[in-house]
């Protein structure tokens, strides 16, 4: 494949990868965390999931029980934090799963 031909030129221009260079790399390996990905991954969203849930039942209990604002608003920012790293790993499963 030549730069030149990516960029829109002719076939002239730097050669990026040619078949000598092969015999150089290893040999591609099966992906031995695939299988615990697949496992892991999953177990890890519905865990940042339901700290999202508990966080926010506690935040929410502790806003209708009357107790300290200030406590109340810091629980509300740990679901806010839970809820980035639950969509985060989310978004990581579904890039690594699409098909």
């Amino acid at each position: 494949m030549y730069l030149a031909a990516i960029i829109g030129g002719g076939c002239r221009g730097v050669k990026l990868w040619d078949g000598a260079h092969a015999a150089r790399w290893p040999a591609a390996r099966p992906a031995v965390y695939s299988a615990a990905m697949q496992i892991i991954l999953p177990v890890l969203v519905v865990i940042a999931m339901l700290a999202t849930l508990g966080t926010l039942l506690v935040g929410v209990f502790w806003m209708a029980r009357g107790g300290d604002p200030k406590r109340a608003n810091a629980i509300m920012r740990y679901r806010i934090w839970f809820q980035g790293t639950a969509l985060l790993l989310f978004f990581i499963f579904m890039m690594l799963y699409r098909r």
